[in-house]
């Protein structure tokens, strides 16, 4: 019987180890808000980064723990007015991850990050800025918006305020939203 019990633990061993050699990379993907969401021309005005990790899959499906949240007010020079940072915030799920579906996800697709998970709380500056309060999740697109920057692009409702302040850096409600091309997260 000890022995039965022994092989069964070895292969939930193994199990595990295979199956979590399995995964994919972790993935940083990035959301550019611009001055005029219809405007795929626009500047950009505000960027959302999510470092993500796998953390399991079923099939296609892949569970993404969400490690950093990086939030970047862009100035009317194109450079940073302000950036902010939240180690692993809070997601609003059942299980409080991201379940994303992907194709292939050894090769995962900016497109398949475009409903975000629902975030909200409090990231701290970077530099000597007040703190910011976010708010974020997915929106939904028209068919003509859901087409824009060749189909990378995620419908986002959004709040993003200084502490302190009552008017928002930049708010919207079901706006698109780039999907940029993913940057290797950093090490």
């Amino acid at each position: 019987m000890k022995k039965l019990l022994f092989a069964f633990a070895v292969a939930a061993a193994v199990g595990t180890q295979i199956a979590e050699a399995n995964l994919p990379d972790d993935q940083s993907v990035k959301y550019s808000i611009r001055v005029d969401p219809s405007d795929e021309q626009s500047d950009v005005l505000f960027t959302i980064s999510l470092e993500l990790t796998a953390i399991e899959n079923q099939d296609e499906l892949v569970k993404w723990e969400v490690t950093e949240a990086s939030f970047v007010e862009i100035g009317s020079n194109g450079l940073p007015a302000g950036s902010w940072t939240k180690t692993s915030p809070t997601v609003y799920s059942s299980d409080g991850y991201w379940w994303v579906e992907h194709l292939d996800f050894d090769n995962p697709l900016e497109e398949e990050f475009a409903a975000p998970p629902s975030l909200d709380g409090t990231a701290a500056p970077d530099g000597t800025d007040d703190d910011l309060e976010f708010f974020l999740e997915a929106g939904t697109l028209t068919r003509t918006e859901a087409e824009m920057y060749d189909g990378k692009v995620a419908g986002l409702t959004h709040d993003f305020t200084r502490a302190n302040e009552v008017d928002p850096i930049v708010d919207g409600e079901d706006e698109p939203s780039e999907v940029d091309p993913f940057d290797p997260p950093p090490v």
